[in-house]
């Protein structure tokens, strides 16, 4: 009864919600480290092709989407996902950003295709992918930019 009683009074969070968050590429990708500011580009359409001219494809973390989009830009995921139907629509891309359920997935999408970025919780990341740093410094660094 105790314990039925303590579950009930806990939070309610979503999956990964508070965890630190990787960006990741494949890892054939040349990107080994972006700007904070050409990352915000890269999830918010104004930039659509890697340096070497491949197209980009985002993978967005459903569970994350929105700790993220707080991070990252400031802005909640509905605002993000008015942005990128905009982006559609005047034909600056002509993908919205793929929506996966489970760090599994977006991993699984980013290593099918040589232009995705997508993020993910540090502790699901492994070698089937790469993990970008921001600005020189990797999630595990105090002063990741991205917290």
């Amino acid at each position: 009864m105790l314990l039925a009683l303590a579950l009930l009074s806990a939070p309610i969070t979503s999956p990964g919600a508070e965890a630190q968050t990787a960006i990741i590429v494949n890892r054939s990708n040349a990107l080994s480290d972006l700007k904070l500011d050409d990352a915000r580009r890269y999830f918010l359409a104004r930039v659509t092709e890697l340096p070497n001219g491949e197209k980009v494809a985002i993978a967005e973390l459903v569970p994350m989407r929105s700790s993220f989009y707080k991070k990252l830009l400031g802005v909640a995921p509905n605002e993000v996902k008015r942005h990128w139907l905009q982006m559609v629509f005047v034909g600056r891309t002509q993908q919205m950003p793929a929506e996966l359920g489970d760090p599994a997935a977006v991993k699984k999408f980013v290593a099918e295709h040589a232009g995705a970025i997508g993020f993910i919780p540090v502790g699901a990341t492994d070698e089937t992918i790469k993990v970008l740093r921001i600005d020189g410094k990797l999630p595990s660094d105090a002063d990741y930019p991205i917290k």
